[in-house]
């Protein structure tokens, strides 16, 4: 497993091209956890939604406008994914319900694989072998990951 480490200033805190997940945690100081190909896992302050919102800003753009035009255009109304930069290639989708504590955001373009684990968990293996357990099937998180993919190639064109 990679180093823990804690970030408790945003300014700090880089999301971007190397985030391969977010998740919430049941914490009182800490409200997530990163999963970040180069530094590792960090836990901050702020949880995951307003993380996302955070780095749609960075792009100059809104979570709720990125959401709203995904919705209308491609018609995923629940679950919607977020393609935030795709010129970066900067695109995630959350598991269940944003506002779902048990919500994790996955940037499928560092995912290697995914793995049953039962009817209701399935375990995310990521391209550096750090792995995540979310609590959806494995049915559910492929489709999930396949609109994600279809977002981002309707994107390109």
């Amino acid at each position: 497993m990679t180093e823990l480490k804690s970030s408790p200033d945003q300014n700090q805190i880089t999301l971007g091209p190397t985030t391969m997940a977010i998740a919430r945690m049941k914490d009182e100081y800490y409200g997530a956890r990163i999963m970040d190909e180069i530094e590792g896992e960090i836990l901050v302050k702020e949880i995951p939604l307003e993380l996302i919102q955070s780095l749609c800003k960075t792009y100059l753009c809104t979570y709720e406008g990125l959401r709203r035009a995904t919705a209308l255009v491609l018609g995923y109304e629940k679950k919607t994914p977020i393609l935030i930069h795709s010129e970066e290639g900067i695109y995630t989708c959350p598991t269940l319900s944003p506002y779902a504590e048990d919500c994790i955001w996955l940037f499928p373009r560092h995912i290697k694989k995914l793995e049953k684990i039962n009817s209701t968990e399935t375990k995310v293996i990521f391209k550096n072998n750090n792995y995540i357990t979310v609590p959806v099937s494995l049915h559910t998180l492929e489709k999930q990951i396949q609109r994600t993919a279809y977002c981002a190639f309707y994107m390109k064109g």
